[in-house]
């Protein structure tokens, strides 16, 4: 698969960067994020142990979250993918929630 070149991400895609990151841990980095031939940015998460659980469209997560048709708790269930289903995920994002602001100012 070939992507295209780089570009810079939206504040959309940025958000949603951050949340992989809180959920998954800082290894998933802007570097790591290919664009699609349709220019989506999209990341495969990596896990702290080295797994890739699941894929994620950063333009469309983002830009659903920003329209309101996602809440936090339904990106962060996107984000989680498959490992939703563990309760100690569950409980991180819980937590991750609890201790951050919801949106940021616009």
């Amino acid at each position: 698969m070939t992507s295209n070149p780089r570009r810079s991400l939206t504040r959309e895609e940025q958000l949603v960067l951050v949340e992989v990151q809180e959920l998954w841990g800082p290894q998933n980095s802007e570097a790591d994020v290919f664009f699609t031939q349709a220019n989506d940015a999209a990341l495969f998460v990596k896990a702290r142990d080295g797994s890739s659980p699941v894929a994620v469209v950063l333009t469309n997560l983002g830009r659903w979250y920003a329209e309101g048709s996602l809440t936090l708790e339904e990106l962060h269930r996107q984000i989680l993918g498959p490992a939703s289903a563990s309760g100690l995920t569950r409980f991180r994002a819980a937590i991750v929630r609890r201790f951050r602001h919801r949106r940021p100012a616009q």
